[in-house]
């Protein structure tokens, strides 16, 4: 819905450009502050992480081309950027980035937001240009976060205008590229961290996503968004609780430990299991006598599993929780072993924050079936479930079938589209053109008549027929 709002306004700024009008630049802003009013009303509702997202890049491009009617409306009235200096006047003036770009804060859907902005490019073509004069103004704006907290985290969302010719006609799209969220402390080079951060993966996605034979191509500079959240830098114990739901289902062991070692505490349950109070780390021997850790660094990262796998002949699935609503999580595999050996073990990486995680906690999940059964059908009879693919099953001998096929097909994780990906579009328009020739031919037999030792016929070619198409002719 704020999708086709935002393409609307953007027409009608589009329009502005060929031919100044003051009413069309009226226009344009009041359908800009009823957009941004009505964006902001649903940020109330609840929604899922994905919808808040979508109504946050609605936000910020309607912000962005506010600025650009409020920007004509001062052009068209012989005022130039430099508030309260004549156009004359400020040709004189050297320019700056602040001429160039422009900051605004907007309002965020998620809770753990610091600060919200958006920097709307005025003049640029170029995106490289435009990210410096960002760097000026994003410096300028982490500055005054990091006087409250002594740590935060951010991330950026480059927002591009892009084209594709289909046919006669011109498609236009804005398409978004999202870097990760990464700390900045007080003591962290800004200019060096947004260039390592922010500059650097834009535009190598940029360039990887216009050489891809994707058609599109860059038109214009949009904005800059930029996402400072909340970062309490963790020492010292990975202890999460499970979310309520999860919890309740007590289908998972979460012990208790007070190092960084969960990964290490959350299989030696699976090996060593209790019944009484299996959440206390005293239930448990300690995981340095029976687990080989060789070349092993805690915290536990993916990339580290294999090496886990192979000292210790273990295999280990690992699943996340995604965010459904406010109180409903789904479980999905992240990490699948490559070889299921006859130790092993399934654990879930639970999140201290499911809008922007700062922290990560491994827990044993003891029945992967308690875990997902009401998420992939609310029958109450007994499932088989494929701890691969999370398919389910009404017997073990289906379910031991399925197996064999699912190993060899699923042997990485499910990752779930993103934002931008999230829809499947025909893009393969060479093949809608037509062969210049093309040749039907058909061949004709004599079936030989089967005998009583022989149950098949035999096929003995009698003619030829072909037909030559010019597409031309």
């Amino acid at each position: 819905m704020f999708t086709d709002l935002v393409k609307q306004i953007a027409s009608i700024l589009s329009v502005l450009r060929t031919k100044y009008s003051g009413k069309t630049v009226r226009q344009g802003i009041i359908k800009c502050d009823k957009a941004r009013r009505r964006i902001q009303d649903s940020m109330r509702r609840s929604l899922s992480i994905g919808e808040r997202q979508h109504l946050e890049a609605c936000l910020r491009n309607i912000k962005s081309m506010r600025k650009h009617f409020k920007l004509e409306q001062r052009r068209g009235l012989g005022i130039s950027l430099n508030k309260g200096t004549s156009t004359s006047a400020f040709s004189n003036r050297k320019e700056t980035a602040k001429d160039r770009v422009h900051w605004d804060d907007s309002i965020s859907a998620f809770s753990n937001r610091i600060r919200t902005g958006v920097i709307t490019n005025l003049k640029h073509k170029d995106p490289g240009n435009f990210l410096m004069d960002c760097k000026t103004i994003f410096k300028s704006r982490i500055h005054n976060a990091l006087k409250q907290d002594e740590a935060v985290k951010v991330n950026a969302i480059f927002c591009g205008e892009f084209a594709i010719t289909q046919g006669e006609k011109m498609l236009n799209e804005y398409k978004y590229f999202t870097t990760s969220n990464a700390a900045i402390y007080r003591g962290t080079d800004i200019e060096e961290w947004f260039k390592e951060n922010v500059e650097k993966p834009i535009m190598t996605k940029l360039s990887e996503f216009q050489d891809r034979d994707s058609g599109w191509a860059l038109k214009a500079v949009i904005n800059l968004g930029v996402n400072i959240n909340k970062f309490t830098p963790q020492l010292g114990s990975s202890y999460i609780q499970l979310p309520s739901q999860i919890q309740s289902k007590k289908s998972c062991v979460n012990v208790k430990n007070d190092d960084d070692a969960c990964f290490a505490w959350a299989v030696v349950p699976a090996l060593y299991p209790v019944d009484k109070n299996p959440h206390r780390m005293s239930k448990y021997p300690h995981y340095s006598s029976v687990l080989k850790l060789k070349g092993i660094q805690f915290p536990m990262t993916m990339r580290q599993i294999p090496n886990f796998e192979k000292q210790n002949n273990i295999s280990i699935n690992v699943y996340i929780l995604k965010q459904e609503k406010k109180d409903q999580f789904n479980t999905l595999p992240t990490y699948l072993t490559k070889e299921k050996r006859d130790k092993h073990v399934n654990l879930l990486l639970v999140q201290d924050c499911y809008e922007q995680s700062t922290k990560f906690h491994y827990v044993w999940i003891k029945n992967l079936s308690r875990l997902v059964s009401k998420q992939l059908s609310k029958e109450k009879r007994q499932k088989y479930i494929c701890d691969r693919c999370l398919h389910f099953y009404r017997s073990e001998d289906k379910l031991h079938k399925h197996i064999k096929d699912c190993i060899q097909k699923n042997d990485t994780a499910i990752k779930m589209p993103t934002e931008e990906k999230k829809m499947l579009k025909f893009k393969n328009f060479k093949n809608k053109i037509k062969a210049p020739f093309v040749v039907y031919a058909d061949l004709e037999s004599v079936l030989k008549p089967s005998t009583k030792k022989t149950a098949y016929q035999q096929h003995i070619p009698a003619a030829v027929g072909y037909y030559f198409k010019c597409s031309y002719d």
